[in-house]
């Protein structure tokens, strides 16, 4: 006994049925009115926003909601949505390279803007410290360590934008201390015992539970931070109670360098900290 095709049975042509291609149909009955479903199943006579056009072995071609042919028709189901899928791929490729292209000429602007800002920057540092930049020029590949600073320098010029007199004195002591200048110790360095000052501490919540940075003050006058979840005890004290404690007492820590941070204070003056980490204190 033959089969008849439901598309066949329905009137929309001589089986087989091919898949020829796909189309979005929308309504908007005037400008600013809700855009709807703008076509129709010609099995169901359902509304539907996404056609599934479908051409028969006599030529008539329709459109077709993508759940009739899901259920009467896999195959074309199959290469619908594929296209469907291919035309995804398009969009977002499009999209992006849209993107990638604003974000590249953005990034061109910026840099073109900071290299004459640096370029700038640079010619008025020369100015100010004639010697400084005498010695960096004369630095050569083969002397690595003075060849890392004037990277690091120029570096900071760039980052700094408009030179002030505090800036240049703090490229000047990056150059003739060290690369840890302004801050105690390097990475890496432990702390035994030195002497500090107790500041004080904030304490705020975060998705850790509470955290904790207390502030100390080194007997040079430079700045050191610990960051931690725990609280601040004395190693001397036995009892395991915490000690009082207040701002400006006098404190033995022993602690290891963590990292090296500088920010802007809102005087405009740059302030250069020490992160440490495993800190053990006696008072």
């Amino acid at each position: 006994m033959e089969t008849i095709h439901d598309f066949e049975r329905a009137g929309l042509g001589k089986a087989p049925f091919r898949f020829v291609g796909s189309a979005e149909r929308l309504f908007q009955a005037c400008p600013g009115e809700p855009v709807k479903p703008g076509g129709c199943c010609k099995f169901c006579f359902a509304g539907i926003r996404y056609a599934c056009i479908i051409k028969s072995a006599d030529g008539q071609i329709n459109d077709v909601g993508q759940d009739c042919v899901k259920r009467l028709d896999p195959e074309i189901y199959t290469a619908y949505r594929a296209e469907l899928k291919e035309q995804r791929r398009a969009e977002r490729e499009s999209y992006w390279a849209v993107i990638r292209a604003e974000e590249a000429a953005g990034r061109a602007d910026r840099n073109r803007a900071i290299l004459e800002r640096a370029n700038a920057v640079e010619a008025a540092s020369r100015e100010e410290l004639p010697d400084l930049w005498a010695k960096l020029d004369s630095t050569s590949s083969a002397n690595g360590y003075m060849s890392h600073l004037r990277d690091k320098i120029i570096a900071e010029i760039r980052a700094e934008g408009d030179p002030d007199e505090s800036e240049l004195s703090t490229f000047e002591g990056l150059v003739l201390e060290s690369e840890c200048a302004g801050f105690h110790g390097c990475v890496g360095d432990k702390l035994k015992k030195m002497s500090v000052t107790y500041i004080g501490h904030v304490a705020f919540e975060s998705s850790f539970g509470t955290q904790r940075v207390y502030k100390f003050r080194t007997a040079d006058n430079k700045l050191l931070t610990w960051k931690t979840s725990g609280v601040l005890d004395n190693a001397q004290n036995k009892t395991g109670a915490f000690a009082a404690k207040s701002p400006g007492m006098k404190m033995l820590i022993t602690a290891t360098v963590k990292a090296h941070v500088s920010y802007r204070k809102n005087d405009g003056s740059i302030q250069a900290q020490t992160s440490i980490l495993r800190v053990k204190a006696e008072w």
